[in-house]
């Protein structure tokens, strides 16, 4: 919830903004639903050449309406002209969405600091000077840049929630049954992500530990050597590096399986 407030903070001067990133995001996957439909008349007329016939939904319709005002004898090479053409208009938009997202970015990134700014020289001295020089640093050059990438993101994700938005609405409009299965696939794959990533992020854990307890039985065993042979520990120490070794082995092991 206090990142939506702060998003919202943010992003409350120029509202119409993310309005017209949203609005570019949706034509541009609009443009790019309608080019591959037109690949299927243009298989077509690689086939037999006939006019594209009905096929009962509205996307289709719509797709045949486009491909059927290009006449006959020159159907195939319209028809590759138009979807590069709709391809060339969608990359355009994505141009588009990506210059006006990184200009926000910018933007953000500048009011962030201007306020830190601000902040700093107008606050009480006595709690600026006792304050670690180090983070205050850190929060006008690091964290600003943060914040303002954050946004950017944001927008990327914005962006690419309308592709989908588009293709699912596609898919339903041609076959809902293709739909559910598409969805359904996606859901099992993406399921099928989220439990390797957790594992691998379980197993990047226990590597870290492992490769620190093996660096600090290094260390241990140059810095103490002494002693060692002195008390005669050379064997236990022997078999601890070994342990340790060991588990760093097990673990690398177990994450490429």
């Amino acid at each position: 919830m206090e990142n939506i407030k702060l998003f919202a903070r943010i992003i409350r001067p120029h509202p119409s903004l993310v309005i017209l990133l949203i609005f570019l995001g949706l034509i541009a996957a609009g443009l790019e639903g309608i080019g591959i439909g037109l690949l299927i008349p243009l298989f077509d007329t690689m086939t037999d050449g006939v006019e594209v016939p009905s096929q009962g939904n509205i996307y289709m319709q719509f797709v045949e309406k486009i491909a059927n005002t290009i006449p006959t004898e020159n159907r195939q090479f319209g028809l590759c002209i138009l979807i590069l053409l709709f391809i060339v208009f969608k990359l355009t938009i994505v141009y588009a969405i990506s210059m006006l997202s990184t200009w926000f970015n910018g933007l953000t990134g500048k009011r962030l600091r201007d306020e830190l700014c601000d902040r700093f020289l107008h606050a009480d001295y006595g709690l600026i000077s006792s304050l670690d020089r180090a983070k205050l640093m850190n929060a006008i050059a690091v964290e600003s840049w943060r914040i303002s990438r954050s946004i950017e993101l944001i927008f990327s994700i914005c962006t690419k929630f309308c592709v989908i938005l588009v293709f699912i609405c596609l898919l339903f409009i041609i076959s809902w049954p293709l739909s559910i299965v598409t969805i359904s696939g996606v859901l099992i794959i993406l399921t099928s992500n989220r439990i390797i990533t957790n594992r691998v992020g379980l197993l990047s854990d226990k590597s870290v530990l492992a490769n620190r307890n093996l660096a600090q039985n290094m260390m241990q065993l140059l810095d103490a050597m002494r002693i060692i042979r002195i008390f005669g520990q050379e064997s236990k120490e022997e078999e601890d590096f070994k342990r340790n070794s060991e588990q760093v082995r097990t673990v690398f092991l177990r994450m490429y399986k």
